[in-house]
């Protein structure tokens, strides 16, 4: 997965007082900011893919559920509860591999299976059928997952990246970035609070030396502004 590298994240000059150094780590902050999103927003497009797959092949396998066999396939097998209800389904074919479980009202709760990529994934939905988990884990090196509130929006999202990064997203009901935090293999970390139009408003950080690392993008900005005018 192409990206940009993380060490030109976080990347700034040694502190020195006045508005001037206020105004190179807010315009270097944000643009580390913008690399790290994109970066960020790549990896959960493809784990949204993975599971929104993964859910097609549990659904298609609740078409049998229901139905008791005394004969044992090794291509797919149905477990079934003391009242007939299949509560398991385990299906195999060339093209890979899904496990589906169903509750007592026929409901899908769990899904999880294998790509012919080699793309493992699992899918959790409450009694309500909405999914409130959603995880893949990519043949090279990338994973995530990803948190849903009762209505299906993604609230939480973790991702960690084949060369060293990690990073989480947490939104707001309305599916607003709010709190953004990064890390990356050479121990540079900045986490970044927006405001609900997308705007950042305070960054935290820290440098592989130790030394920290904070700016108020917007206020930055206003102090131009006032020198400006």
């Amino acid at each position: 997965m192409e990206q940009e590298s993380a060490g030109e994240l976080l990347e700034a000059p040694e502190h020195e007082e006045g508005d001037a150094e206020s105004l190179r780590i807010a315009g270097l902050e944000r643009s580390a900011q913008s690399l790290r999103i994109a970066g960020l927003e790549r990896s959960v497009r493809r784990l949204w893919i993975a599971v929104a797959a993964l859910l097609l092949a549990g659904g298609a396998l609740a078409t049998g559920v229901g139905t008791t066999h005394d004969e044992l396939s090794v291509r797919e097998l149905t477990i079934s509860d003391a009242e007939g209800r299949g509560r398991i389904v385990l299906s195999a074919n060339a093209e890979g591999g899904t496990l589906a479980h169903f509750d007592a009202q026929g409901r899908l709760r769990i899904s999880q299976g294998i790509e012919p990529d080699g793309k493992a994934s699992f899918a959790l939905l409450d009694p309500n059928g909405a999914k409130r988990i959603g995880a893949a884990a990519f043949p090279d090196g990338d994973a995530g997952i990803a948190i849903l509130d009762r209505s299906e929006k993604v609230r939480i999202q973790l991702i960690t990246e084949a060369d060293g990064l990690a990073g989480t997203v947490q939104l707001d009901p309305q599916g607003r970035k709010r709190i953004e935090t990064f890390a990356a293999a050479d121990g540079r970390a900045l986490q970044s609070f927006l405001d609900p139009s997308g705007g950042v408003r305070l960054q935290l950080g820290t440098r592989p030396d130790g030394s920290a690392v904070s700016s108020q993008p917007h206020h930055a900005e206003a102090a131009a502004d006032a020198e400006g005018e």
